[in-house]
């Protein structure tokens, strides 16, 4: 009889005021030449889904990750920080820097795209900034 793998339940982030949980990603935004794309650092609230701060970068890099959530914990620190599984995400820099200001971590199960919706919309503000070219 094959062996089934374990259900993992996904996270569950609950923010019942602003600035108790937040979530982040990174975005491809497009270059102004064909096949380039910037990154696009997005750090939103999950109660009022307000942009708590946000960066344009070339690559994606830790070190940036590090330095925009400095910004962001200069107006305030939430309980919780929700990402997803990438590789910046789960870097060591930024690991150590939320547990210096007693931030709990909450990541998507591995492999499901759909764990980080609060994330999602504020793609719209970016369609402002780049309103004809959005995909990469």
């Amino acid at each position: 009889m094959p062996r089934s793998k374990p259900k993992i339940t996904p996270p569950v982030v609950i923010a019942q005021g602003p600035d108790q949980a937040w979530s982040w990603d990174i975005t491809d935004l497009p270059g102004q030449y064909m096949g380039t794309c910037f990154k696009a650092y997005v750090i939103t609230d999950v109660y009022s889904r307000k942009i708590i701060a946000f960066s344009v970068e070339q690559r994606e890099d830790k070190d940036k990750v590090e330095q925009l959530f400095l910004r962001a914990f200069a107006q305030a620190v939430p309980q919780l920080i929700h990402a997803d599984n990438g590789a910046v995400m789960r870097a060591k820099n930024v690991e150590r820097l939320f547990a210096s200001h007693h931030i709990i971590e909450s990541h998507s199960r591995p492999r499901v795209s759909n764990d980080n919706p609060f994330i999602e919309m504020p793609r719209v503000f970016f369609l402002g900034i780049y309103p004809v070219f959005y995909y990469c």
